[in-house]
């Protein structure tokens, strides 16, 4: 049976075993099913395979579970914000985060998705929402 899975939902690959002192991988849907019937995801938190902003299509997306994840979750992993001050798109690692206890949540935006919390990187003033960009052109299975 096909997982069903939305726009804007967190998900991780089942097979997916961090190493120790490895962090859990994170991703959120972009398309839960494009024109060819694919689905694409998108890397929250950089990992051992792909880099934080990564898009990708998984060979099958029962290998995909929704998770609930909390913003000390991605604390200490390099996450992709946009910078509240000037608005520049910005990776870094996530020092702290406005609700540690929170679960992160996105919504749609113009270019993509926004998180609910603020994440802080180096700095009290480099600080923003986790961002999650979709392509503007097609995306190509290889």
């Amino acid at each position: 049976m096909k997982t069903k899975l939305q726009a804007g939902q967190i998900v991780r690959f089942k097979n997916y075993n961090p190493k120790e002192g490895e962090a859990e991988a994170y991703f959120v849907v972009i398309i839960p099913e494009d024109e060819d019937q694919y689905c694409w995801i998108q890397v929250i938190n950089t990992n051992r395979y792909y880099g934080t902003g990564y898009s990708l299509s998984p060979e099958d997306v029962n290998d995909l579970e929704p998770v609930i994840l909390t913003a000390k979750d991605l604390l200490q992993q390099e996450i992709t914000i946009r910078e509240g001050l000037l608005n520049d798109i910005v990776f870094g690692i996530a020092h702290r985060a406005s609700e540690p206890d929170g679960q992160v949540l996105f919504t749609k935006t113009p270019e993509g998705f926004e998180s609910n919390i603020t994440f802080y990187l180096s700095s009290e003033i480099l600080n923003g929402k986790l961002q999650i960009g979709i392509p503007n052109e097609k995306l190509i299975k290889r």
